[in-house]
């Protein structure tokens, strides 16, 4: 068996195990958000208002709502419940002002996962409780990082070349 089939194989494996998850907290707008900064002492790692021009792509647009984005701080292999609960502890302090945010602000813990794989969470009901009591919204933006059947496929034929087999 050739050491580069091995390798192809091992790196396949690998990638598997590459998961990466985060959480954010993030309040959206219709309106500027310039003040937020100040009233919940917080930096943000994101920012923008509403009618921002962004370029991508070559293509330049604006900005569809105002975003204020702060982060856990926790490493992207840190499970995803200390995201959360971090972040709890940051904002828990910052009760009354974010009661007192206008009608139109959305707060959020934005969750975000990368997974070869499948993805577990499990939310306690105290933890939800918690996040209730500040009146925050609980994202989930989810991405697979292969499409699953390609990468079966991907995974039995090195495991056939490995094993010496046909396909």
């Amino acid at each position: 068996m050739s050491d580069s089939k091995e390798f192809a194989f091992n790196q396949c494996v690998r990638n598997a195990q590459e998961d990466r998850q985060y959480a954010y907290f993030r309040v959206t707008s219709e309106h500027p958000l310039n003040d937020l900064e100040s009233r919940l002492g917080m930096t943000p790692i994101r920012f923008w208002n509403k009618g921002d021009i962004v370029e991508r792509g070559g293509r330049k647009f604006r900005r569809r709502q105002s975003s204020f984005q702060v982060e856990s701080g926790l490493k992207e292999s840190d499970p995803l419940v200390d995201h959360i609960l971090t972040l709890h502890d940051k904002l828990e302090p910052k009760a009354e002002e974010l009661s007192s945010l206008d009608d139109r602000c959305r707060c959020a813990i934005v969750c975000v996962s990368y997974s070869a794989q499948s993805m577990e969470l499990s939310l306690s009901s105290e933890i939800l409780r918690r996040i209730a009591d500040l009146s925050l919204d609980i994202e989930f933006d989810l991405y697979a990082l292969v499409e699953p059947h390609d990468a079966l496929v991907e995974a039995r034929s090195l495991m056939a070349l490995h094993s010496g087999g046909a396909n």
